[in-house]
Formats: structure tokens, C-alpha cells, sequence
């Protein structure tokens, strides 16, 4: 195997996943990504939620998505791969569906000598690598990203979402069923004023 690479049974290739990693929270406060009243307060908000410590200090906004992923690859030792503005073959996103790219945040970007390369944005998340493998039967090599990078790479190189296109479509067609509404209520209204008037006008039977 390649130095610095763990390759598991099956074929499952994951990029220097340390046997014995540091906790994610002191290499956080190390890098000074986080002050230990902000990792105290994550804590405190994760106990028993069985979210991961990542998740939530993202949504306290205590770090950024790059400076998680960065902290991650420290923790498991898997290279850091940049996706900004990276174009993945067609034939190469075919191997994972859109679907399962976005319920797990990870992303195809190669396939050289039969092993897929997939960036990802957990890189303990064996079991869904594992999956594919079986389903694939092909060899994975797993890298890590950042998680907002691999969201944009999904929609720049997938393109537009079945549920985007229907979201859209229904806002269109809101808006267009708006405007006919407002059309149809100014016509009501002018035809009102304009019998208002035709009232005054009529001779006065004594």
C-alpha cells in the first residue's frame, strides 16, 4: 500500500486514517479556530444530541466549514483536496448518484487505474464508502474536502436538481397565478368606478 494510505478488505482505500486520532476539540483550540468557551458551549449543546462536534459548531458559527475541514484532516490524517471550479467527467459522477452524493456530502472526482476517488466531507464515514464499494465493486480511495466546497461541486458539475427544477417551476407559476390575480382585481375595480360614474350620470326620475 502507499505510504501514508490504509487499504482495507474488499479493495476500500482510505487516505491515512490515523489508528489513535486527537480529539477534533483540541486540535481546534490548538489552531485557535475556537476559544475554549466556544468548544465548552458546543459541548454542552452535543451532549446526548448524538450530533457530530463539527455539526454544531458550525451552527453556532464558531468556525468555518475550511477551518473544520482543515482540523479534520489533521484528526484522520487524509489528504485535503481543493474542489473550487474542478470539473469531473461525466463517465466519473456516473459511478454515485446525485442522491447519495448529497445525502452524504461526498462527491466523485476521478477514477484512474480502477480505483474511484471520492472526496468527502466526514472522513469517518466508512460505512457509506463500504457501501458503495459493494454496490460499485471497484476500488475506493477516499479523500477529504471541504463540506461547503463539496456542495458547490455537486450543483456545478450534476447541474440543477430535480427538486430545484420543481422548486422553481412552482414559484413560477405562483407568481405568474399572483399577477393574473392582481390583473383580474384592478379590472374588477376599474369596471366598479367606471358604473360608479355611469350612475351619475343617469337622469333622475321624479
Amino acid at each position: 500500500a502507499a505510504p501514508g494510505r490504509r487499504r482495507y478488505a474488499g479493495g476500500v482505500v482510505v487516505s491515512g486514517l490515523a489508528s489513535d486520532p486527537d480529539r477534533l476539540g483540541d486540535i481546534l483550540l490548538r489552531k485557535r479556530y475556537v476559544t475554549k468557551a466556544q468548544l465548552d458551549e458546543a459541548m454542552t449543546k452535543q451532549n446526548g444530541s448524538g450530533t457530530r462536534l463539527g455539526t454544531i459548531l458550525l451552527e453556532l458559527g464558531h468556525c468555518t466549514s475550511r477551518q473544520l475541514a482543515e482540523a479534520l484532516s489533521e484528526q484522520s490524517g487524509m489528504d485535503l483536496v481543493a474542489l473550487a471550479e474542478r470539473h469531473v467527467p461525466a463517465g466519473v459522477l456516473e459511478f454515485v448518484p446525485r442522491q447519495t452524493a448529497e445525502d452524504h456530502c461526498m462527491i466523485p472526482i476521478e477514477r484512474q487505474e480502477g480505483t474511484l476517488r471520492i472526496a468527502v466531507a466526514d472522513p469517518f464515514d466508512t460505512q457509506t464508502i463500504d457501501d458503495l464499494r459493494f454496490t460499485l465493486n471497484t476500488e475506493i480511495e477516499s479523500v477529504l474536502a471541504d463540506a461547503e466546497e463539496i456542495r458547490a461541486a455537486i450543483v456545478r458539475n450534476y447541474g440543477v436538481s430535480t427538486t430545484e427544477e420543481k422548486l422553481d417551476e412552482q414559484m413560477s407559476t405562483f407568481t405568474e397565478t399572483e399577477i393574473q390575480f392582481s390583473q383580474e382585481a384592478a379590472a374588477a375595480a376599474g369596471g366598479g368606478e367606471e358604473d360608479a360614474g355611469g350612475a351619475d350620470d343617469a337622469p333622475v326620475i321624479r
